[in-house]
């Protein structure tokens, strides 16, 4: 019996569009790392703001300030948070180099150029 494989295309059977298997697990996983980036750098960010307004002082560490937790608490959320919040921006453009890089190249904005520039014949001011 010959047994037909499915193809890496599929059509949806309601829509009749073609479905990408491959693509959308990346896809999902792109989501994922784009919702965990707004949601750590929101904790880090709010954390943050906490710990900008919270009172200055000799004892300040230890009274509580929101949560049953202490500025020297919320200054250790912020701390781990924040470091979580680098590691999956890492993760983020790591995963998306490709992207990052397509889209710079086809990008309609000036280059910035560093290094030194040619004269054009115009005396110096010297």
């Amino acid at each position: 019996m010959n047994t037909v494989q499915p193809s890496e295309r599929e059509p949806r059977p309601s829509t009749g569009t073609v479905v990408h298997k491959r693509r959308g697990s990346r896809l999902s996983a792109r989501a994922g790392i784009g919702v965990t980036l707004i949601a750590v750098w929101s904790v880090a960010t709010l954390t943050g703001v906490l710990l900008y307004v919270a009172p200055d002082g000799r004892r300040s560490g230890q009274k509580t300030l929101l949560l049953g937790l202490t500025k020297t608490n919320w200054a250790d959320i912020h701390w781990w948070v924040s470091l979580a919040a680098v590691a999956v921006t890492v993760v983020h453009v790591v995963v998306d180099w490709k992207t990052f890089r397509h889209a710079c190249a086809t990008s309609s904005m000036p280059r910035l150029s560093v290094g030194v520039t040619q004269s054009r014949g115009e005396p110096s001011g010297d």
